[in-house]
């Protein structure tokens, strides 16, 4: 290997020549110190060959000393410096000669020396001037020049898998050359803040700046310099897509660029070389742009252009960025860096261009939401039992998401598109609930709703759209009520357009609950009560208990609860047929759908409160029924046991055991009787003898178990005990 002219030729013989040289400068430097020792300690010893010398005027003790201490350093370092000569020279007659590798390294170990004198300029300037720098300007250019030329051997970028198996390999070249690279980068950075007060500006490292030098000749080559043989370079319309797509294909697909440089800039950043190149790859992106002038050409923002090209443009961006994101690897919250994707740096920053794509947005997605209208003309039930306005708000949100997961500074959008949106989804919701109570009034006053249907089917269809109406909403809110798990996934700062979006989510649970108990009231109160004339049942009954008069017709239920019984039919086979379809698409080893909420909601309300008032009768809560008389317990208990039996409701469970002890067999009633009183000792039954002794309460319980009535409360049988007329 040739000679290097760096006053340190560092051929071995000549690192031999100048080890010898300061080997014996060390000895001057010896004598020097033990002259001035014997001085400090007050010795009048003076050698024959200091008489002899010229006289001069002597320094100030101080001086001297710091002269002395000066040259003590010198004399270290230059011990240093022959270890370094030396551990280099070893090395070099193993390997058989110097190469650049080597001598990188020579450079970096001379870097860490320099660090250990921060004074050197003033001990012994030409180590750092004449030896360090020149040293580092020739390794840092050898080291580039082969990186380049490892690159272009391998025909990089267009064909990375060679290099990428190559330099998975931990003796390959190409990652020898990197890692000496970056570490003489690092070292000599370090070296001109401590030695010369200089920082660096912030610049990516020099092997990022290697590996897109090719990108940016490319990407130059098809997108900013014009040719009217390219129509890349022409069409400017069509940059965001063709531009980000050929990044895309070329830069980020696997095996590409990007898993090149994570294995090469492992020594230069670590963990932070994804964030780095993809950094890097938004600045070229936003310099294409730029070279274009592509928010700002006539034919994309002028006022003739077609506004859906800078629309779609914006569209491109997003999922661009959202590709970057799925790039990044899994890192810590702490992390000082962030990746600024194209929206960052090409929209946001632009307080005109923001402002015109949220409005963009806005008249999108509420022009979106309110197509979704009335569903009559739809045939039911609908496919995933769901109102298509509920389905279209959750896509719309779930695209509010991906949109700001992507920004660094999301609050704007979430605040002036999101918020509203759900503003609008609630108020429509509203005005949904409202048009449906409606229907069933109507339907109450046997006005036909939906024409070519008959009143059980018209029924049917106005169930099914509160099933999808209510399913929408729980879709809607659980889907918001998710947004505090978005932000910790994509790692979006909080802010109080998120906590607002959580706060529609709580809105709409109340809501959903509201809508349930509209649905409740209009279907008991309106439908079962008043047009299937249950009330007038209900009032009757309260009457005809305390008497004589109401006997057995023959019939399996009373004529005036045959309408109640067929309405009941008709949301039992309608909410049924939704769960058995939600069960079939979900299969029996899967968890309950979502879409069985509503349905099953629906039917166990509306049976617990029709429950609810026949237990009012049963119970005499209005003072009505004083006497309890077998001739109408056994009809009542028979209506009862038509409309309740199989449903599965506590409450209902409940009232059909009551409606068994009102007509019990006498004998069996009056021993129950007789040993209830038995335990307290009185002539009649009273609540307030049981829940003032704890242990007589549990005993007249296990009775009551005893005789096969396990849903009964003690409440239930004292009232119908008390009552009977045998």
């Amino acid at each position: 290997m040739a000679d290097l002219d760096l006053g340190i030729d560092f051929s071995l013989e000549s690192l031999e020549k100048e080890l010898q040289s300061l080997e014996s400068s060390l000895e001057d430097l010896e004598k020097k110190k033990h002259a001035l020792d014997r001085e400090v300690d007050g010795s009048q010893f003076i050698s024959p060959d200091e008489e002899e010398k010229t006289v001069e005027p002597e320094k100030p003790l101080a001086v001297r000393w710091n002269e002395l201490a000066m040259e003590v350093d010198s004399l270290v370092l230059a011990q240093d410096v022959c270890e370094w000569i030396r551990n280099f020279s070893e090395k070099a007659k193993k390997q058989g000669g110097m190469d650049i590798l080597l001598e990188s390294e020579m450079c970096t170990t001379l870097a860490d020396l320099i660090l250990k004198y921060p004074n050197i300029l003033e001990m012994a300037p030409q180590v750092y001037g004449d030896h360090y720098l020149v040293l580092y300007d020739y390794c840092y250019d050898s080291l580039i020049l082969l990186l380049r030329g490892e690159l272009s051997t391998h025909r990089y970028p267009k064909d990375c898998r060679k290099l990428i198996k190559m330099a998975k390999k931990p003796n390959s070249s190409i990652l020898a050359i990197c890692k000496q690279l970056s570490w003489l980068e690092q070292s000599h950075h370090s070296v001109l803040r401590a030695i010369e007060g200089r920082t660096q500006p912030p610049s990516p490292p020099i092997v990022l700046t290697e590996l897109f030098a090719p990108l940016v000749q490319k990407v130059r080559f098809h997108f900013v310099d014009g040719s009217k043989e390219r129509i890349t370079s022409t069409r400017v319309d069509r940059l965001p897509e063709w531009l980000l797509t050929y990044l895309r294909e070329n830069v980020l697909q696997e095996k590409g660029p990007f898993f090149l440089a994570m294995i090469l800039l492992q020594e230069a950043a670590g963990d932070e070389g994804a964030l780095l190149f993809l950094n890097e790859l938004v600045r070229l992106v936003q310099w294409v742009f730029s070279k274009r002038n592509f928010f700002r050409d006539p034919g994309v923002a002028g006022p003739q252009s077609n506004p859906m090209l800078l629309y779609s443009a914006m569209e491109h961006l997003i999922r661009f960025d959202k590709a970057l994101q799925q790039c990044l690897p899994p890192t810590g919250s702490d992390s000082p860096e962030t990746l600024l994707g194209c929206m960052d740096l090409l929209v946001t920053s632009d307080e005109d261009l923001m402002d015109w794509w949220i409005q963009r947005e806005k008249e999108s997605m509420f022009s979106t939401l309110m197509d979704q209208d009335s569903t009559d003309s739809i045939p039911k039930p609908l496919p995933n039992f769901i109102s298509p306005r509920a389905e279209v708000f959750c896509a719309l949100i779930r695209s509010t998401q991906y949109k700001a997961s992507v920004l660094n500074a999301p609050r704007k959008y979430l605040r002036e598109v999101a918020v509203p949106l759900c503003s609008q989804f609630v108020d429509a919701l509203h005005e949904r609930i409202n048009s449906l109570k409606r229907r069933l009034f109507n339907y109450s006053n046997k006005r036909r709703i939906v024409s070519g249907l008959a009143p059980r089917d018209e029924l049917k269809a106005s169930i099914f759209e509160w099933i999808e109406v209510i399913n929408g909403a729980r879709l809607a809110a659980d889907l918001l009520g998710r947004q505090d798990s978005w932000q910790q996934e994509e790692s979006v700062a909080a802010s109080q357009s998120d906590h607002d979006l959580a706060r529609f989510g709580r809105s709409l649970e109340r809501l959903n609950e509201v809508m349930i108990d509209e649905f409740l009231v209009s279907f008991v109160e309106t439908i079962l009560l008043e047009h299937a004339k249950c009330a007038s049942y209900i009032m009757m009954a309260q009457h005809l208990l305390a008497t004589q008069e109401w006997e057995e017709d023959g019939s399996d239920l009373s004529v005036e609860l045959r309408e109640t019984k067929l309405a009941l039919e008709i949301l039992r086979t309608g909410c049924n047929e939704v769960v058995n379809a939600t069960d079939d698409a979900t299969g029996a080893s899967q968890a309950p759908s979502p879409f069985a909420f509503a349905p099953v909601v629906m039917q166990e309300q509306v049976m617990e409160r029709l429950a609810h008032k026949f237990m009012e009768v049963a119970m005499d809560v209005h003072s009505m029924t004083p006497e309890i008389w077998q001739t109408g317990a056994r009809v009542f208990a028979r209506d009862v046991h038509v409309l309740f039996f199989g449903a599965p409701f506590p409450l209902c469970q409940r009232l059909l055991d009551v409606a068994i002890l009102m007509t019990v067999d006498s004998k069996v009633a009056h021993s129950l009787f007789l040993a209830l009183v038995g335990l307290t000792g009185a002539r009649r039954l009273s609540m307030d003898d049981f829940i003032n002794d704890e242990r007589l309460f549990d005993e007249a319980v296990s009775m009551i178990r005893a005789k096969g009535f396990n849903r009964l409360e003690l409440s239930d049988v004292i009232s119908v005990l008390g009552r009977r007329r045998d």
